[in-house]
């Protein structure tokens, strides 16, 4: 499966993932340097090429995100914004901290999205709540406790899938229970 996701759906040079497999563009929510991190370990002969898509997907986020720490729907392989932030774009908040919580290799993570990032979501809400719950992960506690109290208080969602999804990783990942077995 590694192979197939290799071959089919990565761009290379840089290793950034495809946002289908013809298109010249990538949608920065797919981009999983934790994950890649992983499959590293998993698909020892790929091992090099995941290891570059760990760096180079760390890379993209720097030069992607925009003054408030928002992804946008799609951009080029270097970050470039294509097409501007949708409901799509707050899984990038889930995928940075997540890679900092399991990995904490890049600092720019948590001393430069986290910060800017908490200052525009600092009132927000919904499904913005959950994804930037993680955020607890990058701030210091005093900031970070905010978020994570946001999601604490919030409802479970009852009548649609993605909100309840993102509710189920963001309690997984603050109550400490997503936990990487390799």
């Amino acid at each position: 499966m590694l192979d197939l996701i290799r071959t089919k759906y990565f761009h290379t040079s840089p290793n950034i993932v495809k946002f289908g497999t013809n298109s010249g563009f990538t949608d920065p929510s797919y981009i999983l340097p934790a994950f890649y991190q992983v499959w590293a370990c998993s698909d020892t002969a790929n091992a090099a090429f995941w290891n570059t898509a760990v760096t180079d997907g760390r890379a993209f986020f720097h030069n992607d995100v925009d003054g408030n720490g928002v992804c946008p729907y799609q951009a080029s392989w270097t970050g470039g914004q294509t097409a501007g932030a949708n409901s799509d774009s707050i899984r990038c908040v889930v995928n940075l901290m997540m890679d900092y919580n399991f990995f904490k290799a890049d600092p720019w993570q948590s001393q430069t999205y986290a910060p800017k990032y908490a200052a525009h979501e600092k009132n927000a809400g919904g499904a913005e709540g959950f994804c930037a719950s993680l955020l607890a992960f990058g701030l210091p506690a005093a900031d970070g406790k905010t978020f994570a109290d946001k999601l604490w208080s919030a409802n479970v969602p009852s009548h649609d899938y993605w909100n309840g999804v993102l509710y189920m990783l963001a309690l997984l990942h603050v109550s400490g229970n997503f936990k990487l077995y390799y």
